[in-house]
């Protein structure tokens, strides 16, 4: 009983790390966001990439997309669970607080525990994949959230102006055997031969007189 007390209290105060930024200390513009996007067919990989970030311990993400136009494609360990565990987060001694979306807004955090070493530098926070329902309307993928926690308090805010990833949808276009065009084609080459037989036969006609 003793032992589960200390266990509880140590995972008391390893939370308080990652929640005390919303609480105190201060916040710090620091470290940028970079998304990059790999398209096969129909299914659109994104990978969200972070840089320069200082010692951090865990994380918060929101990712905002419609999901008329890109249906998500789960990547955890179960279906309900829509992203993997982060690469940049792995560890032994970490946590999965946060991995569900609705309403076209996926809500992603994960935490290392302390005493583990924090993450700092640069890497992938996560892969998204979507499944394009409709190939020609234009739509993006962007992180609406995007804070991190440190030991000590602060909230540390990556500059996310460039955090927007636009998927360019396609001009509809008729195909060559289409019905429609091969009905116009076929309608008029055969104007074509009507006419031309009416100016000969006009012709013949005249010289006939």
């Amino acid at each position: 009983m003793k032992y589960r007390n200390v266990v509880w209290a140590w995972f008391v105060i390893t939370m308080s790390f990652f929640i005390a930024p919303s609480l105190s200390g201060q916040e710090i513009v620091q470290g940028n966001v970079v998304l990059a996007s790999a398209e096969h067919e129909s299914v659109v990989t994104i990978e969200v990439k972070v840089e320069n970030l200082p010692p951090v311990y865990g994380f918060e993400l929101e990712i905002q997309y419609d999901p008329q136009i890109l249906n998500l494609i789960p990547l955890g360990n179960q279906a309900s669970k829509p992203l993997a565990s982060s690469p940049l987060m792995a560890h032994p001694q970490q946590i999965q607080l946060n991995n569900q979306v609705k309403n076209g807004l996926i809500a992603y955090s994960m935490s290392r525990l302390h005493p583990a070493v924090p993450i700092s530098g640069a890497g992938t926070l996560t892969v998204v994949k979507f499944e394009k329902l409709n190939e020609i309307v234009e739509t993006s993928v962007k992180i609406k959230k995007l804070k991190f926690g440190t030991t000590g308090g602060d909230l540390i805010k990556p500059d996310l102006h460039n955090a927007a990833l636009t998927i360019n949808g396609q001009e509809p276009s008729f195909l060559e055997n289409d019905f429609f065009i091969s009905f116009i084609k076929g309608t008029g080459a055969l104007l074509l031969v009507i006419l031309f037989a009416l100016g000969f036969t006009n012709i013949y006609a005249r010289k006939k007189q």
